[in-house]
């Protein structure tokens, strides 16, 4: 009797041990397969999962045709350029995602470039998290300049990337006439003085920005006071 106990206990935990692997290897359960094709489930969070080419893919074709899904979190998924390629073909098309958070992957230049150009047609996505990716000026760029016509995001995520001063720049350009962004994250981007100079200029004649963080950025007595001087013309 006891050895039947012990041998049902082993069989548990061995199932359990393979279902974690299955998870950790990015299979999708056919729960989240149903959520995806269109099942009325408004927040789907793919989150923490090591999700293979195929897996991706097949979020990105179900995207296409989903229109009931508007929160999809994607965090350390693994995600690189090919994947947010693929996921940017998608949104250029999809008509109901809202929010989509796509931190901590592995996302460059290249993936930033294709999501710019998903936020040239895109009428709904109003959040786009890409926090610690590997997005560097040219990234930055692309993304400001889709949203120099683009009229639904209102937040913008790219803290913990190397936009440098020159990608601020240009973000700082393309605000000077978006009226419907309110809160960018910019911490941790190395933009310096240069940076913060560009930024604090725009922020004298832009009324939407709500949330600006510019922490840890190697910002110097130069930049802190273009920015102290801009937060005085914002008090007038």
């Amino acid at each position: 009797m006891e050895d039947n106990i012990l041998i049902m206990r082993s069989l548990l935990v061995f199932a359990l041990i393979i279902i974690n692997v299955l998870c950790a290897f990015g299979t999708l359960t056919e729960k989240e397969l149903a959520v995806l094709r269109g099942d009325g489930t408004t927040k789907l969070n793919l989150s923490e999962r090591s999700l293979s080419p195929d897996d991706i893919k097949t979020i990105a074709d179900s995207l296409k045709e989903n229109k009931t899904l508007m929160t999809l979190k994607l965090c350390s998924s693994k995600i690189d350029d090919e994947g947010a390629k693929a996921l940017a073909e998608a949104l250029k098309t999809n008509s109901s995602v809202c929010k989509l958070d796509l931190q901590r992957n592995k996302i460059g230049d290249e993936g930033a470039k294709a999501l710019a150009e998903a936020l040239r047609t895109n009428t709904m996505l109003c959040k786009l998290e890409l926090c610690y990716n590997q997005i560097g000026a040219e990234g930055a760029k692309a993304l400001a300049d889709a949203l120099k016509t683009n009229t639904t995001v209102y937040e913008l995520g790219l803290k913990g990337n190397d936009i440098k001063a020159e990608g601020a720049k240009a973000l700082a350009d393309t605000l000077k006439t978006n009226t419907t962004v309110r809160e960018l994250d910019l911490m941790d981007n190395s933009i310096g003085d240069e940076g913060a100079k560009a930024l604090a200029d725009t922020l004298k004649t832009n009324t939407t920005v709500r949330e600006l963080d510019l922490r840890h950025n190697g910002i110097g007595d130069e930049g802190a006071k273009a920015l102290g001087e801009a937060v005085a013309v914002i008090q007038l």
